[in-house]
């Protein structure tokens, strides 16, 4: 929705306030989505361009007298102060960004170490059950990319790009029409596309999971190609309501029926019937494993830093990480 505004509000010649306010909006909300979605503000360069290009100076005018930039410029601001008091980071865990003179500040070393992990984890190098040895070597450059294909690309990134190519080739199929329009460029649609390459290439190099901004840069940068070449067709004589309809059912149907899938999945595997039985009941063996956690940490609360006791407990396996003490079942 956001490029959809940008490219909106590019070739605006009429209602720029409106547009701007909307754009506005949306650019402030995606940031306060996640903190490194600070990386979007790089969409207002293509803006800023094209006004200077085009001599609009009164757009960049209307900019700073709309109410809605100053609001979205104090909300950006606000985002930075909570992550500041909550972290000692602007944006958190970005080094360069802490300031380490407060006394809430969460020390460098650390804000490092989680940096580390984030990207560890992020670049398939850990999971629940397994961590890769060498965590700093396996995060530099390109070193992680033949295990990450093999434990995060299949089969999380493949399942969404076959979704999203069968929305594709659906959405093509549906829309296309064999009568061209006179063509209407769109301006900024190769700068924007540019952009989300750049932003695609940041993801990809630091952090390559779908959760840190993954979803919508792939499905963006399927999409925007398709978008551009059907908008070069005409839709006069096109019954495009009964098209609309049947796409809502087909996206309706496609969610009902994975969710469906799902609890029949969770039943099999967990035996837990939701459909006949709303009450969960805890297995009480978590409380089995909880207890065991809490007679370790009470016998030996030297963990932390001596863990010669806990290596050698019968049940489990345990790690010292990041100050935390990792529990591996047997």
């Amino acid at each position: 929705m956001l490029i959809i505004e940008l490219i909106i509000l590019i070739n605006a010649d009429s209602q720029f306030r409106e547009n701007s306010t909307k754009f506005f909006v949306l650019l402030i909300l995606v940031i306060s989505l996640k903190s490194f979605y600070i990386l979007y503000l790089i969409l207002l360069f293509p803006l800023l361009y094209y006004f200077i290009k085009d001599k609009k100076i009164t757009y960049i005018k209307d900019f700073l007298k709309n109410p809605f930039f100053y609001l979205s410029v104090l909300t950006f601001i606000f985002i930075l102060l909570i992550n500041f008091f909550n972290s000692g980071c602007l944006i958190y865990p970005v080094k360069m960004t802490c300031f380490e003179n407060f006394s809430w500040t969460i020390p460098l070393q650390e804000v490092s170490q989680m940096n580390n992990w984030y990207e560890q984890w992020s670049k398939g190098g850990a999971g629940p059950s397994f961590r890769v040895d060498n965590p700093e070597i396996y995060i530099q450059k390109f070193n992680w990319v033949g295990n990450w294909i093999t434990v995060y690309f299949f089969n999380k990134v493949s399942d969404f790009l076959y979704g999203i190519i069968f929305f594709s080739v659906i959405l093509f199929v549906i829309f296309y029409s064999k009568n061209n329009k006179v063509e209407v460029p769109y301006k900024g649609i190769n700068v924007i596309y540019l952009m989300l390459i750049l932003l695609f290439a940041e993801w990809f190099y630091n952090h390559p999971a779908l959760r840190y901004g993954g979803y919508s840069l792939i499905a963006l940068l399927l999409f925007l190609p398709i978008a551009q070449y059907l908008s070069k067709k005409n839709y006069l004589n096109f019954n495009i309501n009964i098209r609309v309809y049947f796409l809502i059912f087909l996206t309706l149907s496609v969610f009902v029926a994975r969710n469906f899938n799902r609890l029949q999945n969770e039943e099999d595997k967990y035996k837990y019937k939701p459909m006949k039985k709303i009450n969960y009941q805890v297995d009480n063996s978590y409380f089995t494993i909880q207890n065991t956690f809490d007679d370790i940490l009470k016998v030996n609360k030297s963990c932390l830093n001596e863990l010669n006791y806990c290596d050698k407990h019968q049940n489990f396996n345990i790690k010292k990480e990041f100050n935390y003490i990792v529990f591996y079942r047997k």
